[in-house]
C-alpha cells in the first residue's frame, strides 16, 4: 500500500483520498500549478474540521506565488491551530523578511508594522 503525505498528514489513495483534497497539492506545487493547489486547500477548508495541513499548505502556496499578505494570513491562521508549530513559525518569519524586503525597495527609509504590532522592518 503506497502513501502520500503533505505537511505531516499522510493518507492512502484506498482510504480517504477523495476526502483530504490537499494530498494532491503537493505535487500541484511541484509542477507549479498554484492556482489549482489553491482551490484543493480552498476546498480543504470548506470541511466542519479546520485542519493545520490545509492552512499551512494553502500559506506556502501563497508563498511560492510571491503573495506574502495572503502567506501571512494563512500562517497566522495555522499557528491559531497548533501555536507551536516549527514550519509555520519558520515560514512565517520568512515571509515577513521577504514583505520587509520589498516594502524597503519601494519605500526607501520606511518599515511595515504588522497587524501584530510586533516586527518592523
Amino acid at each position: 500500500m503506497m502513501s502520500y503525505g503533505i505537511m505531516g498528514v499522510t493518507t492512502t489513495p484506498e482510504i480517504g483520498h477523495h476526502r483530504q483534497p490537499w494530498v494532491r497539492t503537493t505535487t500541484l506545487q511541484e509542477w507549479m500549478e498554484y492556482q489549482k493547489a489553491v482551490s484543493y486547500y480552498a476546498k480543504a477548508l470548506t470541511f466542519p474540521t479546520k485542519s493545520l495541513s490545509a492552512f499551512a499548505g494553502l500559506a506556502y502556496t501563497y508563498h511560492l506565488m510571491d503573495d506574502f499578505e495572503a502567506a501571512i494570513n494563512y500562517y497566522h491562521k495555522a499557528l491559531w491551530l497548533k501555536p507551536d508549530d516549527q514550519f509555520c513559525t519558520d515560514m512565517l518569519t520568512y515571509a515577513l523578511e521577504s514583505i520587509c524586503q520589498i516594502t524597503a525597495r519601494r519605500k526607501p527609509g520606511r518599515g511595515l508594522l504588522t497587524a501584530t504590532g510586533g516586527v518592523t522592518c
